[in-house]
């Protein structure tokens, strides 16, 4: 485990909220606790990364790419979402060397 700076804490906690949360992540309480903090945190950057829905330019041009992957199957497990196709598909799409 890399060394990482640490901080000692004390926190009242119910003792339900405990055994609830560590039958839950099936390990002790520090790394209960670890990765219950850990969540929020993840959490928080998904909310700021909605917040940024719509706000961000980009330049791409969706005709061109369109018109670049037109000539390209679709792996089997994409084409099975949109239809029934058989375990006999073709191959998985690879993207060109070259693309953009």
């Amino acid at each position: 485990m890399p060394t990482e700076k640490t901080q000692k804490v004390t926190v009242i906690l119910p003792v339900e909220l405990i055994r609830k949360a560590t039958s839950a992540s099936k390990a002790g309480l520090t790394p209960t606790i670890r990765q219950g903090l850990e969540s929020l945190v993840t959490a928080n950057a998904y909310r700021q990364l909605r917040q940024l829905r719509g706000t961000q330019k980009f330049t791409i041009d969706l005709k061109r790419l369109r018109r670049h992957w037109s000539g390209f199957k679709a792996s089997p497990a994409v084409a099975s979402r949109h239809t029934a196709v058989s375990k006999a598909a073709s191959p998985p799409c690879r993207r060109p060397s070259n693309f953009l």
